[in-house]
């Protein structure tokens, strides 16, 4: 019930990367918080969200809710845009990426510029080749790996040079990622890389134990 105090006390709600969850969670929410405000006013049940102020953060370039064993209509049907509570909601354009101004790099902001641009579908469509769906576009040559020379150690040598000289620092690794789509593949770059390591991997245990709360009960710490 600690909870529930809590969302009824709250003035704003911030949710993250809501362009990748189905409407149906937000009219959910919508609900919800009406049922939990009718304790403190009873005309909860005719304002959006109780008239708290909800900031959904995301980019709809980005991946869309997934509905298994569907098509693109059903998909573009359970994002929040269709969703009746979409005309309350007022957007807000992000227009300078303080993350590559920070590193002041041309190249960088040549790719973000890029980037946006696939999301936007303002870059040309693929030209030519027979068999190759038209609507393709061409990644930049500086942009990935040769196809002659695909592998992973090559991804891997290419994203993280020298790695085993870098096993210690941090800051290293945190200013480089690989993105893979599954977590096997995560777990396969991850493991790829721990065993090119000079250092042997060591494996640490947890144990949970349960921890006295305030009421006298017990949960797990």
């Amino acid at each position: 019930m600690k909870v529930a105090e809590l969302v009824r006390k709250a003035d704003l709600i911030i949710w993250d990367e809501a362009p990748m969850m189905h409407r149906r969670v937000f009219e959910a929410v919508d609900h919800t918080l009406c049922d939990l405000m009718q304790l403190d006013d009873a005309q909860a049940t005719g304002k959006i969200f109780n008239g708290k102020t909800m900031v959904f953060g995301g980019d709809f370039r980005q991946i869309l809710p997934i509905v298994p064993k569907v098509g693109r209509k059903d998909i573009v049907s359970a994002s929040l845009p269709r969703s009746h509570l979409w005309q309350h909601v007022t957007i807000l354009r992000l227009h300078i990426n303080m993350q590559v101004m920070a590193t002041n790099s041309e190249e960088q902001q040549e790719s973000a510029k890029w980037v946006l641009n696939v999301g936007d579908g303002s870059l040309p469509a693929f030209a030519g080749e027979e068999g190759v769906d038209p609507d393709w576009i061409k990644i930049p040559s500086h942009m990935r790996l040769p196809a002659e020379d695909c592998n992973l150690k090559r991804l891997i040598r290419t994203i993280y040079p020298d790695h085993r000289y870098h096993s210690r620092d941090a800051m290293y690794f945190m200013q480089r990622n690989i993105l893979a789509p599954k977590n096997t593949d995560v777990d396969e770059v991850n493991n790829a890389i721990l065993e090119s390591l000079f250092e042997k991997s060591h494996t640490y245990l947890s144990a949970n134990s349960l921890a006295p709360t305030e009421e006298g009960s017990s949960v797990a710490a």
